[in-house]
């Protein structure tokens, strides 16, 4: 296969390759959506949606490492996959008493969409934002004077190799459910369908 060097990230050697294939969406869209997106400057106060999955939980760490004060929106039966991340408060998205209590937030990093997001624009202050990679995306309410965007997720070789350089050296990782062989496709497939998978899944030939 011809590819273009500029399309390639290099994997450090002591990372095995079929794990390091786990990361690039996940972490470049999680990644994107607080540093292209939100932009939280030090001390804001920032929830991010669905930060159980790979996205989210590369989110969460951008948002931390901008020194925000990170709150993760997860679903109750998910909540323990969190338990390793450093933040300041674990939210039910369709507990809105919990969310008035935490909020206002400065911003908000939505990976789940939907009338969920929708609702969240309650919880930010007037000049706050909030930025998703949901498609469709979420539609802010009429009159609503906070900024909203929506990202399409980009190739970004910087970004993804500081990834791959700080998982091999145990800062970060990706979440890694099952490693499977190509011929049990099938039931990768199945378990993706069923939810609560709680990682990737990777194909091996």
């Amino acid at each position: 296969v011809i590819v273009a060097q500029e399309s390639l990230a290099k994997v450090p050697d002591n990372l095995d390759l079929a794990d390091a294939a786990a990361a690039p969406t996940g972490v470049l869209t999680g990644t994107q959506l607080v540093e292209l997106g939100i932009r939280p400057q030090p001390g804001d106060k920032v929830l991010i949606t669905g930060a159980a999955g790979s996205t989210g939980r590369a989110a969460v760490m951008a948002a931390l490492d901008a020194g925000a004060q990170v709150f993760a929106g997860v679903r109750p039966a998910v909540r323990a996959q969190i338990d390793d991340l450093p933040i300041s408060g674990v939210l039910d998205l369709a507990d809105d008493a919990a969310l008035a209590a935490a909020g206002p937030f400065d911003a908000i990093g939505d990976t789940v969409g939907g009338a969920v997001a929708e609702r969240l624009f309650a919880c930010l202050k007037p000049d706050g934002v909030l930025a998703s990679i949901a498609v469709p995306p979420p539609e802010p309410p009429a009159g609503a004077t906070q900024r909203f965007c929506s990202l399409t997720v980009t190739f970004d070789r910087a970004r993804l190799e500081r990834f791959y350089r700080e998982w091999a050296n145990g800062l970060r990782h990706v979440s890694i459910a099952q490693r499977l062989s190509l011929e049990q496709v099938a039931d990768a497939h199945r378990a993706m369908e069923q939810g609560g998978v709680g990682g990737k899944i990777i194909l091996r030939p």
